[in-house]
This record gives C-alpha cells, structure tokens and sequence, in this order.
C-alpha cells in the first residue's frame, strides 16, 4: 500500500481495504453483476510486465484490473482517461 499511498495505480481512485476477504462466490452467483459491482474498488494486484523479467506489479481496483485483460491497450488508456474526469 506504501507505492499506491492506497489509490488506484491507473485512476487515482481511492481503493475500498474493508472489501479484502469479503468476496463471497455463492453471493456472486445469487447476485450477479449488482453484487460484483459492490466490489468495483476491491484493491486487487496487477502483474504490468510480460512475466520475462523482474516482477512489476501495480495496485489498482478490481473494475479496472479487469477491464485492462478485456481491453485493447487504447481503450484501456482511454477508460482510465474518463475516469479522471469524473
């Protein structure tokens, strides 16, 4: 948390520390994207690098850990540019 000053590496955002371990999958299932939206600033651990050398990892929110594996890398720079402006 020291690096993230506990913010969201790619948006700045606050991240949400009471979320850790209170991720329930049987609720997720119940609940579906109304209760995985609860969890959107979960603190989560992003791996940055390609895995070849040094470990890098960056500390962001689940929504946008997410969305970085889903996106291309220039929808991905400009969700995080819209999230600045909110």
């Amino acid at each position: 948390m020291r690096d993230s000053a506990g913010m969201d590496f790619y948006t700045g955002e606050a991240l949400d520390w009471l979320l850790i371990s209170k991720y329930n999958n049987n609720e997720s299932k119940k609940g579906g994207r109304q209760y995985k939206a609860k969890f959107s600033l979960l603190p989560t651990v992003d791996h940055v690098n390609d895995g070849l050398g040094l470990p890098d990892f960056k500390i962001c929110s689940w929504r946008f850990n997410d969305a970085k594996n889903d996106l291309s890398l220039q929808e991905f720079i400009e969700l995080c540019k819209k999230s600045d402006r909110a």
